[in-house]
Order: C-alpha cells, then structure tokens, then sequence
C-alpha cells in the first residue's frame, strides 16, 4: 500500500479545495419578457447582440412576442417560458 508523508497529503487537499472551488459556474436565465421594443422585429428589428451582459447574439437576432406587435402563430415556435422568443431570418443564427 502507497503510505504518503502528512505533509503531502495536506498539500494534495489544499489543491483539491481550490480546483473545486475555482470551477464554480454561474448560472444566468434569460426570459427576453424584458427586451425593450427596438429589438422586436415587428417594432424596429434592431439587433439584440450584447443587450444582456455576459451574452453576446449572432448578427440578425430579434425577438418575437406571441401577442405584442400583432403576434406571431406560435404553434411551430412556441415560447418555453412567457410570452416572447428569440430568432434570426437566416439559420445561422449564433449564441
């Protein structure tokens, strides 16, 4: 059996506290129900890009609202959550 000193041990679970405690990951939840008008691509179709900090959206991203701005048929495209979702008229669309 492998017998190591105490001091290293000591050492090795000093290392393993800090690599644990360094890939701590923040989780963000983005609902869009705040996205200000201008971005909507009924009302001005302006591209959402860096409006949330810490998110950066391909070129041509707007969003959709299932009942602002006329609506939209959401039965092919339905909102997880609230009432507005995001899309691109090209598919290479990018997050």
């Amino acid at each position: 059996m492998l017998s190591l000193p105490l001091c290293r041990v000591r050492w090795l679970a000093v290392i393993l506290v800090v690599c644990a405690l360094s890939a701590k990951a923040d989780m963000v939840s983005i609902n869009f129900e705040d996205l200000p008008d201008a971005y909507f691509f009924s009302a001005g179709g302006q591209n959402i890009g860096t409006f949330y900090s810490g998110v950066t959206f391909g070129p041509y991203v707007t969003g959709l609202s299932v009942s602002r701005f006329g609506g939209y048929g959401d039965a092919a495209y339905p909102p997880h959550s609230g009432d507005v979702v995001v899309w691109s008229a090209f598919d290479n669309t990018a997050l």
